[in-house]
Formats: structure tokens, C-alpha cells, sequence
């Protein structure tokens, strides 16, 4: 089948010519450019042009952020458009742009408090009108743009890192299969006499723990990834009762949230059944 001459004529098409080969070859190049930057610069600034006939300015600068996984890999990117303010002129003339930015669209989760980075770090000017948190000692705070892509970043990369050592807690808490195959990881047990481990909300910065003797705990997660908060509560003669030394066995060492799953090992190890 191999040696027949139309299957000998579809190889020689497809393998005949080195352009194919050279266009690979320049792909593979781009994507190696590209992923080098996204490693080296998590935020990229560009020049954007409106196309809407609605936007009166058209010209914006336009923010994205590329936040990567702990596999390695990199998620959609997030983009904010940014305008500058301009004040029209007496005579008529062009408008003199100013140094004040405004966020104009934007792709930002609504847990990531946009605005009040923009109020913080992007004043608008005040014209008497304006609150005394838009005053600094009496004058007008500046306009820091790159304080307020830092303040952006930050809660990005911290949300996707919580939210990722959440998953990564309850991946090594299941139980290997017996017959070394994988199931579907809803039926699959967890150690440490776990029962689940999973975020509250969207944001991750709670995460509620259930034992299978009863027990029901919560976790707060701060910015750095630290647990700042633990609440463990057990129903004894259908009364709740804290278990303070189980919380302070999840609070105990590094307390990141990257080693929750070592503090749950610790309080299988030193509690369980009390």
C-alpha cells in the first residue's frame, strides 16, 4: 500500500518542499520569544486605538497582565484600557491632554477592586467639589500609574495563588487507587480523615474543611498566602463547641496555605477521634 504511486505522490507533495519546514520553524521562534516574555514580564503596556465611532477619544493605553500557573502554563491574559483625561481649551483650539488616566474598559474579575485602585493611584483633579481622600496634606496626591498596575497584579497573582494551593491541598490529600488506575476524583478518599477541602467563594480567600467525625472548620487566606484564621467547630449533644487545639494545629509552623495539607496530617496525628 505503501509503494503504491498515489500514496508515494501525496508523500512527495506534503514533504517535497522546505516551506512547510521554515514555517514551522518561524512559529516555533515567535512562541519562544513569546513565552520568554510572558516569564520575564508579567505586564505588558501598549498603545490602543478605540474603533467604537461612540468613544469621543480614541486613544487609549492599554494594560495586560499574564499571570502563570503552577503547571507552567499561562492563563487567558487580563486587559485594561486606560484614557487620558484632556480640558478643552477657551478658544476653541485643541485640547490640552492631561497626565490624568481613567480606566475605560477592562477584563478584571469583579473580586479584584478595580475602582478603588483607580480612586487610589489615578486621582482625578479636584475642583473643589472633591473628598479629603483625594488631598494629601493639602495638595493634590499624584498620579502614580504604575503603582496602580502593581496594586492590580498583586491581586491577581495572589487570588490565582490561593485559589490554585486550595486544589493542589485537596489533589494531595486523595487516596491512591488500590489498583494503581485512576478514578473519578469525586469518588476518590482523602487522607487524613478529610471528608472535602474546597474554597467558599470565587475570591479563595475562605476555605472550609470538613472531617468525617463531624468536625467543620474555615480558613482564612491572606494576600501573601498566609493562613491568617481558623475556626473549627464540632457538634457535641447538638451544641457546636470549638476546637481551639485543632485550630491552633492549622495555624501552627509556616502557616502558609501551600503546607495545609501537612497541618491536616498533624491534627489526623494528634486528634483524631477527640
Amino acid at each position: 500500500l505503501l509503494a503504491s504511486s498515489s500514496v508515494q505522490s501525496q508523500l512527495r507533495q506534503r514533504y517535497s518542499s522546505n516551506e512547510d519546514l521554515t514555517s514551522l520553524l518561524n512559529k516555533h521562534s515567535i512562541l519562544a520569544r513569546t513565552s520568554a516574555h510572558l516569564l520575564a514580564f508579567g505586564v505588558t503596556c501598549f498603545p490602543f486605538v478605540d474603533p467604537s465611532p461612540d468613544t469621543s477619544n480614541a486613544r487609549l493605553l492599554g494594560v495586560r497582565f499574564d499571570i502563570c500557573k503552577r503547571n507552567g502554563q499561562f492563563d487567558a491574559p487580563y486587559y485594561v484600557l486606560l484614557r487620558r483625561s484632556e480640558t478643552a481649551r477657551a478658544n476653541g483650539d485643541e485640547p490640552i491632554v492631561t497626565n490624568e488616566w481613567s480606566v475605560h474598559r477592562h477584563t478584571i474579575p469583579s473580586l479584584v477592586p478595580l475602582q478603588e485602585h483607580a480612586d487610589h493611584y489615578l486621582p482625578v483633579t479636584d475642583e473643589g467639589y472633591g473628598s479629603e481622600d483625594s488631598m494629601v496634606q493639602g495638595g493634590q496626591r499624584p498620579v502614580d500609574l504604575l503603582g496602580f498596575v502593581t496594586a492590580v497584579r498583586n491581586d491577581l497573582t495572589s487570588w490565582h495563588m490561593r485559589k490554585e494551593a486550595i486544589e493542589s491541598c485537596h489533589g494531595q490529600l486523595l487516596e491512591p487507587s488500590p489498583d494503581g488506575e485512576g478514578d473519578e476524583e469525586g469518588s476518590q478518599q482523602l487522607k487524613y480523615g478529610v471528608q472535602s477541602v474546597e474554597a467558599v467563594a470565587v475570591d479563595a480567600r475562605y476555605a472550609r474543611i470538613v472531617w468525617r467525625d463531624g468536625k467543620v472548620g474555615r480558613i482564612k487566606i491572606g494576600c501573601d498566602g498566609r493562613i491568617e484564621k481558623a475556626v473549627v467547630l464540632r457538634t457535641v449533644n447538638s451544641e457546636n463547641s470549638r476546637c481551639q487545639s485543632v485550630e491552633r494545629t492549622l495555624l501552627a509552623g509556616s502557616s502558609r496555605i501551600q503546607d495545609f495539607a501537612a497541618r491536616l496530617k498533624d491534627v489526623a496525628a494528634n486528634f483524631i477521634d477527640k
